[in-house]
């Protein structure tokens, strides 16, 4: 491991692969109103030197950068404010517990989360009841984007409709007086029930387990889906159903599940907003209509790209990752969609408008962003979904978001279509 020394005095700084490795740690000289940007390295701050008068810095993790950052190194007195940004896949954690009387905690901290994949930042208590409360200001929080009070089970929540703001709070006891608390702006009324429902359930932990908060989150109505008898529309399956797979032929049905969105939740929210695929936009009349999906669910590519990037002809992508490319667009005048699930025994790639998509894979993830009735009768069938360390197998590879990146600007760039089996 190595020290860095570090000048955030005057101007912007970076640590990436380039001048740094994992577990190396920071030395700043100097910290001033300046960013610095932690890109796809572990590290933490050693140590800082010298912090100018009402600094307001800015510390920034992107491309599965971590950064340990100790708020104790520094007079906190000096600083108007602090600016978390936590980019996808990235985490911060910072830390409260070593800070001093004399220092006190920093009046101002913002939290931004960007991006759409999960993003972590973790809060650690100070370990004495003798400092000020601390609230953190937070914006951008999405589905999945997670939360955590370091040691604390304590958490509960409140929400203001008017705002559309959330309040995660970690109230202090006799011994250690120090609240922490969340304000969590931009949440929608859909989130913060279903973070009621878990609180509610004491039978179930889904969005608050524990120290973690985690942000609340397939085919739609009206969609054809090959089966035996030909093409049906995918509201008028029924368990039992056979379905056509590309890998297992005739597939029964094991469950389907289904969730309304009106256009007063995609104002609330417009991440929930479809995705639209257009017809022949992946290939030679793929999809031969027009296809809508959620942004989360994946869609089969297939071409000579993907083969030699990833030794596979065939990959997994989620809808929301070939936004930009030719007839695929975001559905913005959207007023009413229903999302539609479908579950097999297996994980499996089906047709739906003759455009190869996935079926219902039950990760945690995809689990937790399930309404807690939806989660039961998915347990009911499969209870192996709920326990400890369980990890489904995808059909096909599933490729991270810098990489898919990669494919889809090398598809552009030749003008390839992504399906060309």
């Amino acid at each position: 491991m190595a020290i860095i020394d570090l000048d955030l005095g005057s101007s912007d700084q970076t640590i990436d692969q380039s001048n740094a490795n994992d577990g190396d740690t920071l030395n700043i000289l100097a910290l001033g109103t300046q960013t610095l940007t932690i890109d796809g390295v572990d590290v933490g701050i050693q140590n800082i030197v010298s912090v100018t008068a009402l600094a307001v810095p800015t510390f920034e993790v992107v491309n599965d950068g971590s950064l340990d950052y100790d708020a104790g190194l520094l007079n906190g007195n000096l600083l108007s404010t602090v600016n978390f940004v936590v980019n996808d896949t990235s985490s911060i954690r910072f830390d409260s517990g070593s800070i001093s009387l004399l220092s006190g905690i920093i009046s101002d901290v913002n939290l931004t989360f960007n991006g759409t994949e999960d993003g972590v930042f973790e809060y650690v208590p100070p370990s004495l009841g003798l400092l000020s409360s601390q609230t953190i200001d937070v914006d951008g929080m999405e589905s999945l984007d997670q939360i955590v009070i370091d040691g604390r089970d304590n958490l509960g929540f409140s929400y203001d409709a008017g705002s559309q703001t959330g309040t995660l709070t970690s109230p202090g006891g006799f011994l250690i007086g120090h609240t922490v608390t969340f304000e969590i702006t931009g949440m929608t009324q859909v989130q913060a029930d279903m973070v009621f429902d878990d609180l509610a359930d004491t039978g179930t932990d889904t969005w608050v387990i524990d120290d973690t908060f985690i942000m609340p989150v397939c085919l739609t109505a009206g969609t054809d889906v090959l089966t035996p008898l030909g093409r049906r529309k995918i509201e008028a399956l029924r368990p039992g159903d056979l379905v056509l797979t590309c890998d297992h032929g005739a597939q029964p049905l094991r469950w389907i599940g289904a969730r309304r969105l009106t256009r007063a939740e995609f104002e609330k929210d417009p991440r929930h907003l479809p995705i639209r695929i257009r017809a022949g936009a992946l290939g030679h009349e793929t999809p031969r209509a027009d296809l809508l999906v959620s942004p989360q669910h994946r869609v089969l590519l297939s071409s000579p790209i993907a083969q030699r990037m990833f030794d596979s002809r065939e990959v997994l992508v989620a809808a929301k990752k070939l936004l930009g490319m030719p007839g695929i667009e975001v559905v913005e005048d959207c007023e009413e969609i229903t999302y539609m699930h479908l579950l097999f025994d297996e994980h499996e790639v089906i047709f739906a408008e003759e455009a190869r998509v996935e079926s219902l894979l039950t990760g945690p993830m995809a689990m937790k962003a399930m309404p807690p009735e939806q989660r039961e009768e998915i347990a009911s069938l499969f209870p192996e979904v709920l326990e400890e360390g369980f990890a489904p197998v995808a059909a096909r590879l599933l490729p991270d978001g810098k990489r898919i990146k990669r494919l889809i600007e090398r598809h552009l760039k030749n003008r390839k279509a992504v399906y060309a089996p």
